[in-house]
């Protein structure tokens, strides 16, 4: 028998200002933009993708990521970014702070003795906007008004599909 599994990753949650925000940045956009919109509920800037992972696990991740020091600090969203091969159109930081990159070293670090395996590529944060985007000239999309994003928390979330659409749910919360 195979155990029970689910798909987890640890992310940061925007607050209500913050989405706020990037919905109205969103509202600028052309509307002949190509792609599906990333439904706002489903806006984070993931920390580490673990994928599949046995439930009976989640204690242990949990354990580890309370072993955490969380400092608050703050990032700024401040340009749009496109990848042509997973075909996403983000929302990102020109310039991401030491705390926040000192965070995704921490996770990585204490969640490898559980069987975790960080990503190979670069960090890059961000929040995808639309997926299955095929084109995109960046050069005429409008500027991008810098968003104030506090952390003082990060969380792990699971991610459920539900017919098309995924939905994630916050599933624990760490406050710094």
């Amino acid at each position: 028998m195979v155990a029970p599994s689910e798909r987890l990753f640890f992310a940061l949650w925007p607050t209500p200002e913050v989405v706020a925000a990037i919905q109205q940045l969103q509202a600028q956009l052309p509307p002949n933009l190509t792609g599906r919109a990333m439904p706002v509920e489903t806006w984070h800037i993931t920390l580490a993708f673990l994928g599949q992972w046995p439930v009976a696990q989640r204690p242990a991740l949990l354990t580890a990521a309370e072993s955490l020091s969380m400092p608050e600090f703050s990032l700024t969203l401040d340009q749009f970014g496109h990848w042509a091969k997973p075909r996403i159109f983000w929302l990102g930081l020109s310039e991401a702070p030491a705390p926040l990159f000192e965070l995704v070293q921490q996770l990585n670090t204490c969640l490898q003795p559980l069987g975790y395996q960080p990503e190979s590529r670069p960090y890059c944060p961000h929040v995808t906007l639309r997926r299955d985007v095929s084109r995109i000239e960046l050069q005429s999309l409008p500027r991008v008004t810098p968003i104030d994003w506090p952390v003082s928390s990060f969380c792990l979330v699971r991610s459920m599909a539900s017919g098309e659409r995924t939905r994630y749910e916050v599933v624990w919360r760490f406050e710094g």
